[in-house]
């Protein structure tokens, strides 16, 4: 979408389908109320903004009317010119400011004759070309009329409707073909007059007369040997004879419609289709995923296939340590941690709610506005005198809106060193949500989960007509969500501190179908906003690398051959039937991921925020600004922002970029991932300014070492 593109449905008033397609004029669909807009080639900006106010003109203006039954095609091309007149008119008094534009434009256009009107007579023009001229380029382009034709001229201007398009062209249709009737009587009379002198001539030099009876032979003659050149003329009396002298013979005085075509009409349009690019092939996709199955695997489900499979771990176990009571002990040990996990992450998550309701509150007194009830204020009535503010007020605090989250982890192979962290910054954030009573969802994005019966080899069939993304093995685990009960909810907590991904095959970690997931929740998060009734929607992603690009787009090619078997580029775009908006889209993981992103923006107005678990090295900061920030890679640029990123790891442990696709990435190094508890050291011989100090010190160490929720908590206040 350029900034064309929005002008032209500023202009209509309403969200057109904008479409560039290798066509090779502009036209306007009434009925679909498409804008099919050609890829220009050396176009200037005033052709082109000329163009789409002609065409938006249409679609303002003109209606289904416009196509009349038994049409002929040059009656087509008369209602085409009387109806750019009137639509023209129409679209430049809506918006004077493109009055400039028309006239610079179709100047420019007669400068490079794109009406083929150089070197010919204006006044041999069809009366049809004239008024095209006239209405486009204007009257110093060298038009003159007659008096009967400015009637024609002025009839084109008070055109006001469709059916007052379709009679005057009929009418001047009709005036044309009588007036080129005329013609060429005119010219065959003069072609008669010629011969018949030619004739004259010849008989007072020959020697020999010959009879009347052989020069009429002589003549019958030499017409059978020319009877497809014959012109036919009309004489004075009314009475219809051949070229020759035969009085007998009659005048062909038939007017074929395509001696009264316009030309103009018809230059203009092959001209201005020289000037489109029809080499290159565009595809229009839709943002929508097909999978084999349904992708979702609920809480539910997972809360009953994860005790089955930890109790077959846990036999197993028993079996590699050779004792049962050792096992034990470990299990106990998981169990011991747990719950200091859970106890210790409770005080610090009810304080960070509290501090998300303070700050709640002061912005929402910052909103806060101050008016009048209406009522005197009595005890302000003894000053009557000094001041005319005599009524009572009132603040009005607007209500917060309803939050609603939806988080999508990395369940991949390379979080590995970092997954038992995350995990627990991500029950944090979930603990958060619930005590907050906000309405979230926590997904982690897979393609290891594997259906009972489902064949990784197996070929899906692919609808041809089917315009959008097709992928295999692809899941989603929904391990949080605010429908969780608070048995649900420890129940889950419990089963993910025991770091599921190590012993359950199912839930092993796997690679990183980041677009995948993206790409799904295009259409679920409109859903998860319905069914929450949620007013301020923020959609957080956690990962620690980029996803691969969705390779199951049908046709989508760089190199193609087009309908004339003409090899051409192919350019996709990906056209979201919510908002009509399009984005160009390819096979690049990283492109994807920032289109999907963009139209989860553009659809919901969703905050979109990014936590990407980063290494502190050189390589892997590399490998992510190539990766997220393209156009800073390599150079100086990216050194720069590599020194910024690790400053900002020293001296605030995280590091933020607003240039990679969402509107915040927040860059977290690894190494800060833990959960830091801190140690409450208190002495006897403190006083209690030292103690609290003491303590407020402790509190912050577990506040800070939760950098998910504590820059959470920022960003959703």
């Amino acid at each position: 979408m350029n900034s064309r593109d929005l002008l032209a449905r500023l202009l209509a008033n309403e969200n057109l389908n904008i479409v560039r397609a290798p066509v090779s004029t502009a036209s306007m669909d009434i009925r679909s109320r498409t804008l099919t807009l050609p890829q220009w080639k050396e176009m200037t900006d005033d052709v082109e903004e000329m163009l789409i106010g002609h065409e938006v003109g249409h679609a303002l203006f003109t209606t289904d009317d416009y196509i009349k039954e038994n049409e002929t095609r040059v009656l087509h091309g008369y209602m085409n010119v009387i109806e750019d007149v009137r639509i023209e008119k129409k679209i430049k008094n809506k918006y004077p400011g493109l009055r400039a534009s028309f006239l610079r434009a179709y100047r420019e256009l007669n400068e490079r004759d794109f009406f083929e009107i150089k070197g010919k007579d204006m006044s041999k023009l069809l009366l049809i070309d004239r008024i095209n001229l006239y209405y486009k380029c204007g009257f110093n382009c060298g038009v003159k009329f007659t008096t009967e034709e400015m009637e024609f001229v002025r009839a084109a201007d008070r055109c006001d409707s469709i059916e007052d398009v379709y009679l005057l062209a009929k009418e001047l249709l009709a005036f044309t073909m009588e007036e080129r009737k005329k013609f060429k009587q005119s010219l065959a009379e003069q072609q008669l007059d010629i011969k018949m002198s030619k004739e004259d001539m010849d008989d007072l030099e020959e020697v020999e007369y010959e009879s009347d009876s052989d020069m009429f032979d002589d003549i019958e003659e030499d017409e059978d040997e020319d009877t497809d050149t014959k012109e036919l003329a009309e004489d004075e009396d009314g009475k219809q004879h051949s070229s020759g002298s035969d009085p007998n013979a009659k005048i062909n005085d038939e007017v074929a419609e395509e001696e009264v075509e316009s030309t103009t009409e018809k230059a203009l349009r092959q001209r201005l289709s020289n000037l489109a690019d029809v080499t290159t092939q565009v595809e229009i996709y839709e943002p929508v995923l097909k999978t084999r199955t349904e992708p979702i695997i609920g809480y539910k489900r997972i809360l009953t296939e994860l005790p089955i499979e930890l109790e077959q771990y846990r036999t197993k176990l028993v079996n590699r340590m050779g004792d049962k009571q050792a096992a034990d002990t470990y299990i106990a040990c998981q169990t011991k941690s747990l719950e200091k996990f859970k106890t210790d992450s409770s005080r610090v998550v009810n304080y960070l709610v509290k501090e998300f309701e303070m700050k709640k509150s002061a912005t929402a007194y910052k909103r806060s506005t101050v008016a009048k009830t209406g009522e005197l204020n009595v005890r302000k009535l003894h000053a009557y005198k000094l001041t005319d503010d005599m009524f009572k007020r009132i603040t009005v605090v607007p209500d917060a809106k309803n939050h609603g989250m939806v988080f999508l982890l990395d369940w991949s192979g390379s979080m590995d060193q970092v997954m038992e962290d995350t995990v627990k910054q991500v029950i944090n954030l979930a603990m958060f949500c619930q005590r907050a009573q906000i309405a979230y969802q926590v997904f982690a994005f897979t393609n290891g989960y594997q259906e009972e019966g489902y064949n990784p080899y197996a070929t899906q069939p692919v609808d041809p007509n089917f315009k959008g993304f097709v992928c295999g093995s692809f899941h989603l685990f929904e391990f949080f969500s605010n429908k969780m009960s608070n048995t649900e909810f420890n129940r889950m907590v419990e089963l993910l501190i025991r770091k599921p991904w190590a012993w359950s095959p199912q839930y092993s970690l796997n690679s990183t179908p980041l677009n995948e997931g993206l790409l799904f929740m295009v259409d679920y998060l409109g859903k998860f906003i319905k069914n929450n009734n949620v007013e301020k929607t923020s959609f957080i992603t956690l990962t620690d690398g980029e996803g691969h690009g969705i390779q199951g787009m049908t046709n989508i090619n760089h190199q193609r051959y087009n309908s004339a078997g003409v090899r051409c580029k192919q350019v996709n775009y990906l056209r979201d039937p919510i908002t009509r908006r399009e984005y160009s889209i390819s096979g690049d993981g990283s492109e994807q991921t920032k289109v999907f992103l963009r139209i989860i923006k553009d659809r919901y107005n969703a905050s979109t925020i990014g936590f990407h678990v980063i290494r502190n090295s050189q390589r892997d900061m590399a490998s992510f600004i190539r990766y997220n920030v393209p156009e800073c890679a390599n150079g100086a640029h990216e050194f720069a922002i590599i020194q910024q990123i690790k400053k900002d790891f020293r001296t605030q442990d995280f590091s933020m970029l607003s240039n990679a696709g969402r509107d915040e990435l927040y860059l977290l190094p690894a190494s800060k991932m833990e959960t830091d508890e801190g140690k409450l050291t208190v002495s006897t011989d403190m006083n209690s300014k030292q103690i609290a100090k003491q303590f407020t010190k402790f509190l912050d160490v577990k506040k800070t070492s939760r950098l998910l929720l504590n820059r959470f908590v920022s960003l959703v206040a």
